[in-house]
């Protein structure tokens, strides 16, 4: 019976890291939304693959030329990083990509599609509004 009970036990650990991605070593990346115009918040989150806190996580804005430094994460005891940011106020309408890079030995960057959007269009400026200025009144009797 306690044979059995092993058996089961291990087969039960081989199962479950072997369907474990973050365990199998896998890095991921994505962006939240996809889209956005320039100054719109975006989040950039993923995985490193490797269940360590403290690597350093590289992350750009690229859409010719300059490429904007987005930020510079570090990485949880999972692996696993997180990125606010905006879509840099120089972006031009069109496509684009976020380069991510584990800074690991045997990392390769992650490239991920992006879609700069026009701004929302503003509303129109209403004038001030000027106050209306008492009118005083004097009577006056005739006759």
């Amino acid at each position: 019976m306690r044979r059995i009970l092993i058996a089961l036990v291990s087969a039960a650990v081989v199962i479950f890291v072997w369907a474990s991605p973050a365990l199998a070593g896998k890095q991921f990346a994505t962006v939240d939304p996809a889209s956005g115009a320039p100054g719109d918040p975006i989040t950039v989150s993923g995985n490193c693959g490797v269940a360590q806190s403290g690597i350093d996580v590289d992350i750009k804005f690229v859409q010719g030329n300059p490429i904007a430094q987005l930020g510079n994460p570090q990485t949880q005891a999972d692996g696993s990083f997180s990125l606010d940011a905006s879509v840099p106020a120089n972006a031009q309408v069109g496509p684009a990509t976020i380069v991510v890079t584990c800074i690991l030995e045997t990392s390769e960057p992650i490239v991920l599609d992006f879609t700069v959007t026009a701004p929302a269009p503003r509303a129109p400026e209403q004038p001030p509004s000027v106050a209306a200025e008492p009118v005083t009144a004097t009577p006056a009797f005739t006759g």
